[in-house]
């Protein structure tokens, strides 16, 4: 398995976990964990998508993590 890889499924799993989490109500969709694992999970899935050419992919995930960016944004901005 090669870096590239490495990154589609870990990041893959990451996106997974939080939405799993959330789901089960074991976190919060506005939790600080859920908008990190979503932020985490997108950058690596913006690396493979990148990587592997898959154009559609990429603007996916680049929007999933500015959406996460400008939650973690936002809850920093509150304190």
């Amino acid at each position: 398995m090669d870096f590239v890889d490495i990154c589609g499924w870990v990041g893959a799993f990451v996106l997974l976990l939080g939405f799993g989490l959330s789901m089960r109500k074991i976190i919060g969709p506005q939790s600080f964990a859920y908008v990190i694992l979503n932020l985490v999970g997108s950058i690596l899935l913006i690396i493979n998508a990148f990587l592997i050419q898959a154009y559609p992919f990429l603007i996916v995930n680049i929007f999933w993590a500015l959406i996460s960016t400008h939650q973690l944004v936002k809850m920093f901005s509150k304190e």
